[in-house]
């Protein structure tokens, strides 16, 4: 018994041990849990507290972010780890074992590698990814004081080719990997998953309208169809994926950015003086033999005199002296009497019709986060005072991202940005027709003679009457003051909300709708002008408003899993279902009660039956179904496969479906054993890809046969037989084809990502052919269809090969406040040809039309690149007799006549080879308007609290067709150079004779080599010097800069500016004078952290 009892005893004394140690032990894990680890967070550059780094327990959502002294302080338990991220920084761990104080110093992130690449669908590891992206930081983005982020693209991006348009409120026109499309050749956006495509089936979308520069986070650039292939039948062009800015852990955190300046016009052309003008005309009379016309305007002598005075309103026109009865102030009469005194000394309409402007930016933001939200909200106002007379872009923005995890497994957010923006530009381009509108304000300016002078001496503004020979044409400064009275306004809203679901581990369910809504309205009112060319005695006013809504509804779900650390696997399956409706009505009336502004609306005036209210509308639908699975075997085998399949009712019933697949794989090689004695090779990834993606942006409902009633042009028939008397009816107006189908853009891309140096230098290569096959094109139509419009047809196709090279590289810290640099430098080319045209390699497709000759500009022909300029080849002037006579015979020359006039090269008869005539066979390939190359250059200097930027950008080897030169430095016209014309005195002349007997039926300004024109440039894009101020109590970091923009541009081209192309693959290359003058910005800024 007494044995049993201690035995009893001793099991107690055991259990209360036991009990004791276990409570004793949970007390200490209670310890463990409320230890609290604390430090500071500093810059290795100039030992500097960062404000805003990420503190995060590995493996965990708990986290915090440094204050305004860099310190933080967290809980956390024995074992656990901490992360340390900053953007721009490379991301530290640090074991916090038994330590409650880790002090941090982080360095400035040298490898690009690691950047976040966002696709819309997925998000991965730049060094994980297997197709050819791009990235472009909200840094870059920030050092380009634009409007829209087209042009903040220019020059960063190897394969990326931008063209500015200049002007206020005009985005660029980007192009991704050449052209690969007749159509509409524009990328696709997609801002933070809204799919943004809403540009007409040639010309470029206005993004500027839709997005603020400055809420930019990052974007990401999709080149090859491993890519773009989740985007299906919208891929084709590229996609830029857009990611606007969140909030980082922590209270509220406010900012505060700014930039005011002047922006002037970079460059004027030059006129003649009106001396020059009337000598010329004067002499073009004589090498004729006829007998000067204009002496009523300019006097009667041997030579012509410039009058003091001009007399509109007469047929011609009259130029008096001073003190000529004729001028006397009193005969005045604004409708068929004006009395205007001549500048003699030349208007310079350049400087008259452009100033310096005034141009300003504000941001403001908050944002903040915790474990269990995110927000950022934003304010913006761009204020763009064009530097053409009443032309500007305002915008006000509001943008509100926001998430939030409502339980462990379940999340809300959305993304939603607000815009209204009004604007007032110049009309360029008529995209549908491969022309250009000849008659905008700009063009105008080059057609105006320098003696007219800005008003009469009534105070009106002057135009050319009757006598448009001598003064020229519109006047676009009454157009412009018109203009005043043209008001537009777009408003939008795009965003997105999603709700994501994770009922097991690594399973997660997303459903995300995504809207686009954008109203436009306009009005304009023009008062009467007697003294125009084509004079008008009534007002008008014009009204009209139009508006699209997009939605796209996508459901996702996604799984990943990693096994034993050794294969990594993730996959999704998506549904998505898409509708857009667009809707455009417009109305003009005549004769308003009067020309106030409170009576320029509808009802004030009468409904002319000239111009019928008109109105458009269409709307499309689509459906897919798509899916990703990415699968790595080590960190070291990669491979990536997607599969889309798309339907759309733009195609018939037959042809509505298409199937995108695309496949890619990777090979780390740096890490196979073979290559742990190279040290300097830190990373090095190759990879190939090969895919489709489609394009079906074309206008819908090309598949149906039209009908259109009550048509008085085309839908009239005399059936009464009286010829004089119509019936109204109905007539075909569109010729269906329900066989047309996708484009489909087929690519092979090899390439290589590296870094080396200790990741200071990194590398990306790529090699593509992209075959485009199944163009969609309008051929012209057989004259038995009368009125109707001919069908689509997938009849084309060509090839764009090129290569590209981007690299980066960090410098070596010279010592913590000291000096520090970056650069970048990317280059890319492509060469671009046609490789089928309806089964038949002689086949053609002409395109731009060369209006003073009606010739067409470019050819699109087997074998040759896309939209050649096509023409004669220019061979001199014809400098006597004898070389008229030893010449092959060239329409219209003949003879002592034929002097002074233009030669053509004799290239090809009708068998192939020369024949001794000029004739249209002898037309032939006169230049190539794609660049032998792009490239950028960007460089960084650091030194303690200053800092340097410079960024420069150019073009090489591609041709410019100079058009506006057949109306600018020509003869009989007013720019600068048209003086110099052949004649025997000046034999060395670079045009030819200026003649009024049309003896050669304009040849001599037929489409040729002479107006092709090397479009090379070098441009100094961005100049840039900040001082960061040490942060005190009132902020956390200021910094103020000054900066210059468009700075100097190097070209040979005699042009305004090199940058021509308004997005049109038909008019590629072309300069029609109607681009607005590209802007010298100067600006100070500064951005405030609060």
């Amino acid at each position: 018994m007494m044995m049993k009892k201690q035995h009893d005893f001793q099991w107690r004394r055991k259990g209360l041990y036991l009990l004791i140690t276990a409570l004793f032990s949970g007390l200490t894990a209670v310890a463990q849990q409320s230890f609290t680890v604390h430090g500071i967070v500093t810059s290795s550059t100039n030992n500097s507290p960062l404000i805003g780094v990420t503190v995060v327990l590995k493996g965990t959502s708990t986290g915090t972010v440094t204050g305004p002294d860099g310190t933080y302080s967290i809980q956390a338990e024995k074992g656990d780890s901490l992360i340390f991220r900053y953007i721009g920084y490379d991301e530290v761990h640090r074991e916090i074992g038994a330590r409650s104080i880790i002090n941090v110093q982080l360095h400035s992130s040298t490898n690009l590698l690691n950047d976040v690449i966002v696709t819309g669908y997925t998000t991965q590891s730049k060094r994980d990814v297997t197709g050819a992206v791009s990235t472009v930081s909200a840094k870059e983005i920030s050092q380009m004081p634009v409007s829209d982020v087209t042009t903040a693209l220019q020059g960063r991006v190897a394969g990326v080719n931008v063209d500015d348009q200049g002007g206020p409120g005009n985005a660029g026109v980007i192009r991704i990997r050449g052209i690969g499309s007749l159509g509409n050749n524009d990328p696709l956006y997609v801002i933070d998953g809204v799919q943004v495509r809403v540009g007409s089936s040639t010309g470029s979308q206005n993004i500027a309208n839709l997005l603020n520069p400055d809420d930019i986070q990052s974007i990401t650039i999709l080149k090859d169809p491993s890519m773009t292939s989740l985007y299906g039948s919208e891929g084709s062009n590229g996609v830029i994926v857009i990611t606007t800015k969140s909030g980082a852990l922590g209270g509220p955190h406010l900012r505060y950015s700014s930039y005011v300046g002047v922006q002037t016009p970079r460059k004027f052309p030059s006129m003649i003086a009106p001396q020059q003008q009337a000598n010329a005309l004067y002499q073009s009379y004589m090498n004729s033999g006829q007998a000067f016309p204009y002496k009523s305007f300019y006097g009667s002598g041997n030579t012509p005199v410039l009058p003091d005075y001009i007399i509109e309103g007469q047929t011609p026109d009259l130029g008096v002296a001073s003190g000529n009865p004729a001028a006397d102030p009193s005969l005045y009469n604004f409708g068929n009497y004006r009395i205007l005194k001549a500048a003699k000394t030349g208007t310079n309409w350049w400087s008259v019709l452009f100033k310096p402007a005034f141009v300003q930016n504000h941001q403001l933001s908050v944002s903040g986060a915790t474990d269990k939200s995110n927000y950022a909200v934003t304010f913006g106002y761009l204020d763009d005072n064009g530097t053409m007379l009443n032309t500007y872009f305002k915008r006000l923005s509001l943008r509100v991202n926001t998430d939030f995890k409502i339980k462990p497994w379940l999340k809300i957010g959305e993304n939603t940005e607000f815009s209204y923006a009004t604007n007032n530009t110049i009309s360029t381009t008529d995209l549908a027709n491969n022309q250009n509108n000849f008659n905008n304000d700009i063009t105008n300016i080059y057609r105006l003679s320098p003696l007219l002078p800005t008003h009469d001496i009534a105070g009106n503004i002057a135009g050319t009457g009757g006598a448009q020979d001598i003064l020229g044409g519109s006047n676009p400064l009454i157009s412009r003051t018109n203009s005043e009275n043209s008001k537009n306004y777009t408003e939008s809203v795009i965003g997105s909300a999603y709700i994501q679901a994770e009922p097991i581990k690594n399973l997660t369910f997303q459903s995300k709708i995504g809207i686009q809504f954008v109203p436009n309205q306009y009005h304009s009112f023009n008062d009467s002008f007697p003294q125009e060319p084509i004079p008008s005695e009534v007002t008008y006013y014009y009204e009209g408003n139009s508006y699209y809504t997009d939605w796209r509804w996508t459901n996702k779900v996604a799984y990943q899993i990693n096994i034993n650390n050794v294969h990594n696997i993730s996959a999704f399956v998506a549904y998505e279902a898409h509708e857009l409706d667009s809707r455009y009505s417009n109305i003009v009336m005549t004769n308003l009660i009067s020309s106030q502004p409170n009576f320029q609306y509808v009802g004030d005036g009468v409904l002319n039956p000239n111009f019928p209210p008109s109105g458009l509308g269409s709307k499309q639908t689509s459906i897919s179904e798509f899916g990703n699975v990415t699968y790595s075997y080590k960190d070291k085998y990669l491979f990536s496969g997607t599969l889309r399949h798309d339907g759309s009712s733009i195609f018939g019933m037959h042809r509505q479906y298409g199937t995108f697949p695309a496949a890619s794989v990777g090979w780390r090689i740096s890490q196979e054993r073979f290559m742990d004695n190279i040290k300097w090779l830190n990373d090095l990834k190759l990879r190939a890809s090969w895919g489709k993606a489609g394009n079906d942006a074309i206008p819908p409902g090309k598949q149906y046969g039209l009908i259109q009633a009550n048509d008085q042009i085309y839908g009239g028939y005399d059936l009464g037989g009286t010829n004089i008397s119509q019936i109204l009816g109905a007539y075909s107006s569109q010729i269906g084809n329900p066989d047309i189908h996708w484009e489909t853009n087929v690519t092979t891309n090899i390439g290589f990502d590296a870094a080396l140096i200790q990741n200071r230098l990194t590398a990306s290569f790529n090699w593509f052919n992209r075959k485009t096959e199944g163009l969609l094109y309008e051929p012209p139509y057989t004259g038995t269809a009368g009125a109707a419009s001919a069908p689509y047809k997938n009849i084309m196709s060509f090839t764009n090969k090129g290569v590209e090279l981007e690299l980066n590289f960090n410098g070596v810290e010279k010592g913590a406040g000291k000096f520090n640099y970056d650069m970048s430098f990317n280059i890319s080319t492509y060469k671009n040809r046609v490789d089928y045209i309806d089964g038949d390699s002689a086949t053609y497709i002409d395109l731009a039309v060369f209006a003073p000759t009606h010739y067409n500009l470019t050819r699109s022909m087997v074998g040759h690149p896309v939209s050649s300029f096509y023409g004669y080849v220019f061979n001199g002037i014809y400098q006597n007799l004898a070389d008229v006579q030893n010449s092959p015979a060239q329409p219209g020359i003949t003879g002592q006549s034929g002097v002074g006039h233009f030669k053509f090269k004799d290239l090809s008869g009708n068998n192939g080879k020369p024949d001794g005539k000029i004739t249209p066979a002898d037309e032939t390939f006169i230049g190539n308007p794609n660049p032998k190359f792009t490239y950028g250059y960007n460089l960084n200097l650091y030194y303690k609290k200053f800092d340097f930027g410079i960024f420069v950008q150019g073009v090489y080897g591609n041709k410019i067709f100079n058009y506006w030169r057949a109306y600018t430095t020509w003869p009989g016209a007013f720019g600068a150079g048209s003086a110099d014309t052949w004649s025997p005195t000046n034999t060395s002349a670079k045009l030819p004779i200026y003649t009024q007997d049309g003896i050669n039926n304009n040849y001599d300004n037929v489409p040729s080599s002479f107006f092709v024109e090397d479009g090379s440039y070098l441009r100094l894009k961005t100049l840039q010097l900040g001082y960061t101020f040490s942060q005190n109590k009132a902020f956390r970091s200021l910094r103020i800069y000054i900066q210059a923009y468009n700075l100097v541009t190097l070209t040979h081209y005699s042009g305004i500016d090199p940058e021509v192309n308004n997005g049109n693959p038909g008019t590629m290359g072309i300069d029609f004078g109607t681009e607005y003058p590209i802007s010298r910005k100067i600006l100070i800024g500064l951005n405030l952290d609060l």
